[in-house]
């Protein structure tokens, strides 16, 4: 039995052999383009109860080769929505971004709907520039043994289907079907799910392509079978307390402040925070309250104070933050790129806070 939070985080992780210095031939996963656009439904039974949703995500080009990706949906009777932004020739960037994504915007159960379902073929990466064909097989301490069954359509596409079992020497058994033209599955099926702790443990899951569109618009492509906004929830943030004192201290040194958007603050170990447009561009802001985070929380805020990096919860992945008070500002940057184009005037005017 795998232990949810570990796994997770080791799926994060486990790309480093994408983005080796060769372009493989085969499936390029996660190559995603501008214009991507996909349709996918969510089924989820166990005990004999069903949960059941659809989402759009889609991928767009917001300055010279850096893609923002987006996903809007409903699963189980609430409406859910994330984005991030990624080095558009990165497709480690990809993965790790909306990964990030997944884990920091989305509530627990249907962040781990995408982990074990469209986000596990690249467990370990050696589905990455894969040339298939009927009856390839291999076998891989991680992944277990990987077959080619034969070909299924999902979504007016064909694609080649792959049997995975054995998953970490357990009785996980993931069926996943891909067409190598295209940077995401076209189905993929979670049996028998063995993860600790996990909000879908003993879950069968089955996510199903609908459709795909090459050049799709920004409305998320007019034809779309499902017509969906964002959510009402994202214009539901109320800051309050020192967040608040931020936002006003912002105003007060000439910067533009927008829209609010939720963000998981409890993943990240803090009381409060939530996304906002400063200067037309977002950032986020997290408050570490010391009467009320927990001691590894606050000392992982601290020890950012003193470095810059905050160690992402139950990983080994570090993120640039800035800190004042009990408040830190993360989302200028990723990596060494950045990303907010007046990050340096937002930096400064928070830094006199």
């Amino acid at each position: 039995m795998m232990k949810w939070k570990a796994a997770s985080f080791l799926l994060m992780a486990a790309v480093f052999f994408v983005c080796g210095g060769v372009v493989l031939a085969g499936w390029q996963a996660l190559h995603l383009e501008p214009g991507h656009f996909f349709e996918y439904e969510i089924v989820l039974e166990r005990d004999g109860e069903e949960s059941w949703g659809e989402f759009h995500l889609w991928a767009s080009e917001t300055e010279p080769g850096l893609l923002y990706i987006s996903a809007v949906g409903h699963y189980a009777g609430q409406e859910f929505g994330f984005s991030t932004e990624a080095d558009r020739g990165s497709p480690e960037g990809i993965y790790e971004q909306i990964a990030m994504g997944l884990v920091t915007q989305l509530p627990e159960e249907l962040m781990e709907v995408f982990f074990v379902t469209l986000w596990l073929p690249w467990y370990e990466t050696p589905l990455y520039g894969a040339e298939m064909s009927a009856g390839w097989t291999f076998e891989d301490y991680d992944l277990g043994t990987v077959t080619v069954a034969g070909k299924e359509h999902y979504g007016g596409r064909d694609g080649w289907l792959l049997e995975i079992a054995g998953l970490q020497d357990t009785d996980y058994v993931l069926n996943t079907a891909i067409d190598p033209a295209l940077p995401l599955p076209i189905m993929s099926r979670a049996q028998n799910i063995d993860l600790e702790g996990s909000h879908v443990h003993g879950a069968d899951i089955h996510v199903v392509l609908l459709q795909y569109q090459e050049d799709a618009l920004p409305d998320y492509a007019e034809d779309a079978d499902l017509e969906l906004a964002m959510p009402d929830f994202l214009q539901a943030v109320r800051p309050e307390g020192p967040l608040a004192e931020v936002l006003d201290h912002f105003q007060d040194h000439g910067l533009e402040v927008g829209e609010l958007s939720p963000k998981a603050y409890e993943m990240m170990g803090a009381s409060s925070g939530f996304g906002v447009e400063v200067e037309g561009h977002d950032v986020e802001l997290y408050r570490f309250d010391p009467d009320v985070v927990a001691d590894e929380s606050l000392a992982n805020f601290e020890n950012a104070r003193e470095t810059g990096l905050f160690r992402y919860p139950g990983s080994d992945m570090d993120i640039p933050v800035y800190v004042r008070a009990d408040i830190l500002m993360t989302g200028l940057e990723f990596g060494t790129i950045v990303i907010h184009p007046e990050r340096d005037l937002v930096v400064e005017v928070f830094e006199q806070f």
